[in-house]
């Protein structure tokens, strides 16, 4: 059947009725918009041919042009594309208390990536609220039950890794006023690529919900 594809208008031809984009890429981009991410749009290049001003003769050339935060998203979900499943269904690939632990990390990590990326995009971030996240991430790591995350789990070093890059930024910030907190677009891509991955089956929760011990 042909559909019409919600993020940028094109037809595709779906087997599915349920099916809403025409790419991986339209889904990525509903995605990101959905979650309030402010990443540049696609841009559009139109190539007008004007004849005559009373009887304009317009032939639109339209291209797409990819903005390198999509192409790095695309290449951190290609990179991931064997977690999909295991993180989506977590019962079916540990036993029970694992998957217990897991779901409990994932829900932590994912209001953690949400909050940093927001914060990103504040022009300013006062220097408590990233000690306050921080504080949170040291508490997460020594937690029992990120101590005792079996040794496939996927994000079990990035979240070491995350927490001691928070803390280096906390400790250099804390004889300012006010920050920026700004993140390169990889790592903005790797953080986005990751929430896309626990999207399905991991609920937003917000920070002053949770407890990270």
């Amino acid at each position: 059947m042909e559909k019409q594809c919600e993020r940028c208008g094109n037809t595709f031809q779906s087997k599915r009725d349920t099916k809403k984009f025409c790419s991986e890429t339209c889904k990525q981009y509903a995605y990101l918009i959905r979650h309030g991410l402010n990443i540049p749009r696609l841009h559009i290049v139109t190539n007008v041919n004007d004849t005559k001003q009373q009887h304009l003769n317009m032939e639109e050339k339209i291209t797409f042009k990819q903005p390198l935060i999509i192409k790095l998203i695309e290449d951190f979900m290609n990179n991931q594309r064997d977690l999909d499943s295991m993180i989506s269904n977590p019962d079916s690939y540990w036993n029970k208390n694992d998957a217990l632990m897991i779901k409990w990390v994932n829900m932590r990590l994912k209001c953690i990536l949400h909050n940093l990326i927001r914060l990103s995009y504040k022009p300013k971030v006062f220097p408590a609220t990233l000690s306050a996240l921080s504080g949170a991430m040291m508490q997460f790591v020594r937690s029992n039950k990120y101590r005792l995350l079996p040794e496939n789990y996927p994000y079990k070093f990035f979240i070491k890794q995350l927490t001691e890059k928070i803390r280096e930024v906390t400790e250099q910030s804390a004889n300012y006023s006010e920050i920026k907190l700004p993140l390169t677009q990889r790592r903005k891509a790797e953080f986005i690529a990751i929430l896309y991955n626990l999207s399905s089956v991991t609920p937003l929760r917000k920070f002053s919900e949770l407890t990270f011990d």
